[in-house]
């Protein structure tokens, strides 16, 4: 599994609520819906858009996407 990205993603997700709401966010069921989906589907690209904006402004895609590819195995 991808344990390490699985993380980042859930770190990313649950910080992203403890800034100032400027919108309502979707429950958080929604979010790891789809952030399973995107994983059974090995889909980094969806997985990446469920990063918080702040954590994409950290991590590119590319750099997201060599790591997602090297956690295959996991």
């Amino acid at each position: 599994m991808r344990l390490p990205i699985v993380l980042l993603a859930l770190v990313a997700a649950t910080s992203a609520g403890c800034g100032p709401a400027i919108g309502k966010a979707p429950p958080a069921q929604e979010g790891v819906a789809a952030l399973v989906d995107a994983l059974q589907a090995d889909d980094p690209r969806a997985a990446y858009a469920l990063l918080a904006k702040e954590t994409r402004k950290k991590v590119s895609y590319e750099e997201f996407a060599v790591q997602w590819k090297a956690t295959e195995a996991e």
